[in-house]
């Protein structure tokens, strides 16, 4: 019986199993396919098809309200590793019982950029970091959903890896 997810109650972000504390929002990457538009005999007009397996830049942002000695973490040089636990609100459709579920992110970046914020008298600094992603696995209630590799050419989604034969082809 389908479940009706209701709200992301809390999460927490980690950072080699110490907690970011202080981290206020996390915008997660788009997973948007390179695409190329094809045309010529056969189509009427043009077709922009996704190339598979293959990903476009993908940008995750961080916010602070005010910088922390946490804050600078996210500003290494050279490949890092996040992890995101958050505890999702759901409600079973069947017997309206509402429940907790796990998810967890996991991202191997490189930091891009930091916004220290502003400074204003009793007011948040809005301070912002923004990193490219390398390497992320998404997993809901213990079952993983997404693993996206560009260095190792993973594009794993549900269960399927749709960059096997692409692997095997380059002799990988």
């Amino acid at each position: 019986m389908p479940k009706i997810p209701h709200v992301l109650n809390g999460f927490n972000a980690y950072d080699d199993d110490t907690e970011l504390v202080g981290v206020v929002s996390v915008e997660l990457p788009n997973i948007e396919f390179l695409t190329e538009t094809i045309s010529g005999a056969g189509i009427a007009g043009e077709l922009e098809v996704p190339i598979i397996g293959l990903l476009k830049s993908m940008e995750m942002t961080f916010k602070e309200r005010t910088i922390t000695s946490n804050s600078f973490e996210l500003m290494k040089p050279g490949l890092n590793i996040i992890t995101l636990r958050g505890s999702i609100q759901q409600q079973d459709k069947k017997t309206s019982l509402i429940e907790e579920i796990g998810m967890k992110v996991v991202v191997n970046y490189l930091a891009k950029s930091m916004n220290l914020g502003g400074l204003e008298q009793a007011k948040a600094m809005d301070n912002e970091t923004k990193v490219e992603v390398v390497r992320i696995a998404v997993t809901v209630d213990n079952e993983p959903k997404i693993l996206i590799d560009k260095m190792n050419h993973l594009c794993v989604i549900g269960g399927i890896d749709y960059l096997a034969a692409f692997r095997k082809n380059l002799g990988l």
